[in-house]
C-alpha cells in the first residue's frame, strides 16, 4: 500500500500553522527574572520590562507579613517571610523582594526554603528573592503565594526596608496587558532598654535601669557579678 506522503505534508504544515496561530501557554513557561527589579531606590519595578500602566491601581490585593507582623526584629534572629498577592480571575503572578537598610546595602539575608518555586539573584552586590518559572504559577486560580526566610542582621543595628514588586499577569505572552504592584515595608530593631518587673523575692541586683548598652545583673547570695553587652 503506497503512503500519501504529499497528503502528510500538508497535515504537518497546517498542524504547526494552528498551533502557531494559537499557542497555549502552559506550566513553568514564565520567564526567570534577574535581579535590580524590585523597585528599590535606582532600580525599576516590573514596569520596566510590562508596559502599560502606572503600578497599583489594579484590583489584585498583594501583601506581605514578616514574623509576627509586628514589623519589628532583634538582631541576628530569623523570621517566616510570606507574600501573597489574590485578584479573581490570577494563574499567573511574580515578585521580586530585596532587604536593605538605610545605607541601601544588604539588610540581613533573605534565605530559600521552597526552591522549586523562589530562587536568589543578585544585581551587583544586592541580594534579591525572586519568583521562578513554575513559582509563578498560581497555587489555586486567584492566588500565588511564596515563602521563604529573613536572617536579620546581626551589626550594625539599623532600620531595614523591604522593597517588593510583583506582576499580576494576564498569560498571553506578552509584555502589555499586565499588572505591577509595589509595596515598600520598614522594619525597625526591637531594642530592649529597660525591665519592667522583678520578681519581689529576688536578690538580684540589676544597673542600670534603663540601660543603654551595657547592663549589670548582680547576685549578692552567690556573690557574682555578671555584665551584658548590647552593641548597636
Amino acid at each position: 500500500m503506497k503512503t500519501p506522503i504529499a497528503l502528510i505534508i500538508v497535515t504537518v504544515l497546517t498542524l504547526a500553522t494552528v498551533s502557531m496561530s494559537f499557542h497555549i501557554s502552559g506550566v513553568c513557561d514564565s520567564p526567570f527574572i534577574g535581579g535590580g527589579h524590585a523597585g528599590d531606590p535606582g532600580n525599576p519595578n516590573c514596569t520596566r520590562c510590562h508596559t502599560g500602566a502606572q503600578p497599583n491601581i489594579g484590583s489584585a490585593l498583594l501583601q506581605i507579613q514578616i514574623g509576627d507582623g509586628s514589623n519589628t526584629y532583634l538582631p541576628d534572629s530569623v523570621y517566616d517571610v510570606v507574600v501573597n498577592i489574590a485578584q479573581s480571575d490570577l494563574t499567573k503572578a511574580g515578585f521580586e523582594i530585596t532587604a536593605l537598610d538605610s545605607s541601601l546595602l544588604n539588610g540581613g539575608t533573605l534565605e530559600l526554603t521552597d526552591t522549586p518555586r523562589t530562587r536568589i539573584t543578585f544585581d551587583a552586590s544586592k541580594r534579591y528573592l525572586t519568583s521562578t518559572p513554575c513559582g509563578a504559577d498560581a497555587d489555586m486560580t486567584g492566588m500565588n503565594m511564596w515563602s521563604f526566610k529573613w536572617r536579620a542582621p546581626s551589626f550594625p543595628i539599623d532600620t531595614i526596608f523591604f522593597y517588593l514588586a510583583a506582576l499580576d499577569a494576564n498569560h498571553d505572552d506578552a509584555v502589555t496587558g499586565d499588572t505591577t504592584y509595589t509595596q515598600v515595608i520598614k522594619v525597625t530593631p526591637k531594642i530592649l532598654t529597660g525591665i519592667s518587673k522583678i520578681n519581689q523575692n529576688t536578690s538580684l541586683l540589676i544597673t542600670p535601669n534603663p540601660a543603654d548598652r551595657e547592663v549589670r545583673i548582680f547576685n549578692p547570695i552567690g556573690n557574682s557579678l555578671v555584665c551584658l553587652k548590647y552593641l548597636r
